[in-house]
Formats: structure tokens, sequence, C-alpha cells
């Protein structure tokens, strides 16, 4: 039984300090992570957990990730891979099937939109039961400062309210930057461009050919732009399509937790090559190392975790990309994207006229 749950209101916040009861923890930012760790200490924890959310948007668990309005941003993660909970695998997809969003002609493989998710999200602090003497509190407001406090650490709103815990967890994500920089340059991917001043038939130059990049190409051609768009980037690889797999299967005891970067990329590769004797491929380890991968993050010593940084992610969002059916991408030729480029650092997006649904015809160019 969910003990309080308070909508955004003003009068969830104090005018000064409190001292409140023994386990109170505050979470700063209401986006997916702030509210799946409100969710997971409220259902974990024993008893006597209080949990309150400090979210300066009226919307709860969307975030830039997730508050996105164009349904062809899809997810990049398979939906049977997306429950909030890892004791409850079919939580998302049971969550669409009730709600009537799973296509008629889907399963579990679909790459479900994330507006669908950002919903999703949300509903868990909605519909959830947290049991005996757990408490959530959600307050709109934005946080401007975090400091020690006799009971624990404080944290202050801009409007000269405070609340104190005994936990003060940043969640805030990823910041957005400035919009509109010049008349020419806009530095925000994640505004649509019916908001920006793009022209239709104008030349767009991207510096990026990452998730990012597609989801802006998909955003441009589903908003009727006829220009070219050019998309650039150090590398110029692409992400790879996903397909549907088995994750190959991978034995706890045979994770390399806590060794170096180069030791794991020679297992990686060792495991791939047994995966693909039995008929998988690089997808199914991925899928396979999935349940370790946070204990496998935290394993690594700091410098190792900075070589990583440094060097894989390039490599890695290459491969962690979505098979875009025609049934849920409005670009159905973008489907190919990610083929299409090849390995060269530049590339053409171009209106093609041989699509009924305005997509791109991509060309290879090469420097």
């Amino acid at each position: 039984m969910l003990a309080e749950l308070s909508p955004p209101q003003n009068d969830a916040r104090e005018s000064g300090p409190i001292v409140n009861a023994e386990r109170h923890v505050i979470v700063v930012g209401g986006g997916a992570s702030g509210v799946l760790l409100a969710c997971h200490l409220l259902r974990s924890l024993s008893e006597n957990i209080r949990v309150t959310l400090i979210e300066k948007n009226p919307a709860i668990g969307r975030g830039i990730a997730y508050g996105t309005a164009d349904p062809a941003h899809l997810l990049n993660v398979r939906a049977a891979n997306m429950s909030a909970f890892a004791d409850d695998p079919d939580h998302f997809w049971q969550w669409l099937q009730t709600n009537n969003l799973a296509a008629a002609d889907s399963d579990q493989f679909c790459f479900v939109s994330r507006q669908i998710y950002g919903r999703y999200i949300e509903s868990l602090i909605q519909g959830l039961s947290w049991g005996k003497n757990r408490e959530l509190r959600i307050v709109q407001g934005e946080c401007v400062a975090v400091a020690p406090a006799p009971s624990g650490v404080t944290a202050r709103l801009r409007d000269g309210s405070s609340i104190s815990a005994q936990i003060v967890v940043l969640a805030t994500g990823n910041e957005t930057c400035q919009t509109h920089m010049s008349n020419n340059l806009y530095a925000n991917p994640w505004e649509a461009p019916a908001q920006t001043r793009i022209s239709q038939d104008g030349h767009v130059l991207i510096l990026g050919t990452g998730l990012t990049m597609v989801d802006y190409v998909q955003s441009l051609l589903h908003g009727g732009h006829r220009g070219p768009i050019t998309a650039i980037s150090r590398r110029g690889l692409l992400p790879k399509p996903h397909r549907p797999v088995v994750p190959f299967p991978i034995d706890k005891v045979d994770v390399p937790f806590g060794r170096e970067i180069a030791e794991l990329v020679s297992w990686f590769r060792k495991t791939t090559r047994a995966a693909q004797q039995q008929g998988g491929d690089w997808r199914s380890v991925v899928d396979g190392i999935r349940p370790f991968t946070q204990e496998l993050w935290q394993s690594l010593t700091v410098p190792a975790r900075r070589r990583y940084l440094r060097h894989a992610p390039a490599i890695a969002w290459r491969r962690r990309w979505k098979n875009l059916s025609r049934a849920q991408c409005r670009q159905a030729s973008l489907r190919s994207l990610p083929e299409k480029f090849g390995p060269s650092n530049a590339a053409i997006a171009r209106p093609s006229s041989r699509s009924d649904h305005g997509g791109a015809r991509l060309q290879r160019r090469w420097r």
C-alpha cells in the first residue's frame, strides 16, 4: 500500500530545514534514473523509508531521452530487455499489452518508441504499492544547492525552501545546451526541427554520426525536409542494425571482473568466436553479458574506466542499434542507414523520389 504519493504542489516544500525520519533519501532529478532509483529504494528496503523526488519540470520520468514527442525515436534495446525490475523481466512487455500499446504484429523483440517508454517510467510511481511505512513525496522545484546538515544533508530549492535527509542522490542526467547559437548554428539536437528556423530546402550539416544523428535525420524527414543532409564524424562509424538473437549463455564465473581493458576485450572476442561457432554472433554475446554489465563496470579500476571511455565507446555504440521495421519507422528507407553509410567519415542523406515515405537515399563520400 502506498503510504503517500503527493503530486507536485507547493505545500510539499518546507520553509526551513527539516529533521526527518531515520531513513530519508532525497533524489534530485525526476527523469528516468531518478524515478527508477526511487522505485527500487521503496521496493527493496524493508521498512521506514522515505523518498523525496525533486524535479523542476511537471512531467516525471521523461528527462531528455524519453521526453521526445517524435514517435520515430525508438529505444536502443528490445522491449524484452527494458523492464524496470530485474526480478520481473516481463514487466514492461506486460504493461505494453495491458495498455494496448503493443502492435498487433510485434513481439518482445520489437523496439518501442522512447515516448511510450517515458509513459511507462512515469506509471511506475503511480501504480505500484510500496508497503508499510514507506513514503514517496514529489516536489516540483529546482534544487540549487546541497550542503551538510546536522541530520545529514540539506537540499536547497530556488524558492528558498529546503529539505533535509540522511542522503541526497544527484540524478540530474545530461544538461541541454543553448539551442540557437547564431543564425545558422543550432547546438541542441533534442529540440524538434519544427521549433527551429531550418529551411526545409536547406542543406543541413550534422556533427556526429551516432544515434542522435539518426534520430535527428528521422525528425527532419518526418517534418518534410527536402534539402540534403550531411553528417560527419572523426571515425565515420555508423551503428549496426540489430536482429533477433538468442542470448549466448555466459556463466558469471567466466566473466573477467576487475581485469584490464585489454583482457576484457580479448575475452569478449574469444566469446564472440565461440558464439559464432554455435550460430550466434556479437549480438548474442552482448545480450548474454547484459545481466553482468553493472557489476563488471563497477569492478574496473578508475584508470581502466578512463581507457574504456577514451577508446571503446565509438565501437561499442556502433553496435548498439535497432532494427527498424517499416511498421515502426515512418521513413522506411532510413532503415538501411547504418549499412549504406559505410566506413567513411562523411555521408549525405537526400530525399528520395522513389520512397513512398519520404525516406533518405544515402551516398558514401570518402575523405
